[in-house]
């Protein structure tokens, strides 16, 4: 995974109305709002600006709530950044 590449999380069990979807990287800051994907029904996605972050292994996760504010989170997935010099 390099710079701002897109991050797609298939939450099939989890989606429906009323639903707020974030991520985060465990561990850090980065952290943000999921978009329903496009081209999958049962996916929310998200533009992540990974080019704060050192080179080595993390773990993300998604954040759901509901209209009763209530959370679930996903299963961490994990991912090793790393830079690429040209």
């Amino acid at each position: 995974m390099t710079k701002n590449e897109p991050l797609a999380v298939n939450l099939e069990m989890l989606k429906g109305a009323g639903k707020t979807v974030k991520y985060e990287v465990i561990g850090t800051d980065l952290k943000g709002y999921m978009t329903p994907s496009e081209t999958d029904n049962n996916g929310f996605e998200a533009q992540v600006d990974f080019s704060n972050l050192s080179p080595g292994p993390y773990k993300i996760r998604a954040q759901i709530a509901d209209e009763k504010n209530q959370v679930q989170y996903s299963q961490n997935a994990g991912f090793m950044f790393q830079t690429r010099f040209m």
